[in-house]
C-alpha cells in the first residue's frame, strides 16, 4: 500500500490547487481523478473570467496546464475511481488502482450535471459538449471535507 502525507479526491480547479499548495509544500501528494483533469470546467470551450488570460482560454488547455503546474511540483497523479474512504489516524482510500494511505485527505469531488432522463438526452449533450459549453445547470456538491490527525478540520456542505 502507498502511503503519501495528503491525498486529494477530484481533479477539478479546486483539487488541482491543494495538490500544488500540498506539493510547493513539500509534502508526499497523491490527486485521484476518475475522469480529465479540469473539472467541469474541460466542457467550456473559452473560460473568459479566469485572471491571467484577458483573451480567454479554453477549459480543457486551462485544466491541463493546472496539472501541469503541479505536476512540475511533484504532486503524483492516478487515473482511478474512489470505492472506500476510511478516516483514522492514517486515512485508507481504496481505489481501482489500489489502496493509498495518508494523513490528510482532501475531497474536491466537484459536481455533475443533472439529468432529464429523457430519449436523446445523451446524444444532445454529445454534440453540444463539441460546439459550446452546455447549460449550467448542477446538482449540489457532495461537499469538501479535510481530516488531519483523526480530526475534521474542514467540513463544506452545500446548503439546500
Amino acid at each position: 500500500m502507498s502511503e503519501y502525507d495528503i491525498i486529494i479526491i477530484g481533479g477539478g480547479p479546486a483539487g488541482l490547487t491543494a495538490g500544488l499548495y500540498a506539493s510547493r509544500a513539500g509534502l508526499k501528494s497523491l490527486l485521484l481523478e476518475r475522469a480529465a483533469f479540469g473539472g467541469q470546467m474541460i466542457n467550456a470551450r473559452v473560460v473568459e473570467n479566469y485572471p491571467g488570460f484577458p483573451n480567454g482560454i479554453a477549459g480543457i488547455e486551462l485544466g491541463s496546464l493546472m496539472q501541469e503546474q503541479a505536476s512540475k511540483f511533484g504532486l503524483q497523479t492516478v487515473f482511478a475511481e474512489v470505492s472506500q474512504l476510511a478516516p483514522g489516524p492514517k486515512h485508507r482510500i481504496v481505489t481501482t488502482e489500489g489502496a493509498f494511505e495518508a494523513g490528510a485527505i482532501v475531497v474536491a469531488a466537484g459536481a455533475q450535471y443533472r439529468r432529464l432522463n429523457v430519449p436523446g438526452e445523451m446524444q444532445f449533450m454529445a454534440a453540444v459538449s463539441r460546439t459550446a459549453p452546455p447549460a449550467m445547470v448542477s446538482s449540489s456538491a457532495i461537499g469538501m471535507w479535510l481530516w488531519w490527525e483523526g480530526e475534521t478540520l474542514l467540513s463544506a456542505m452545500p446548503s439546500s
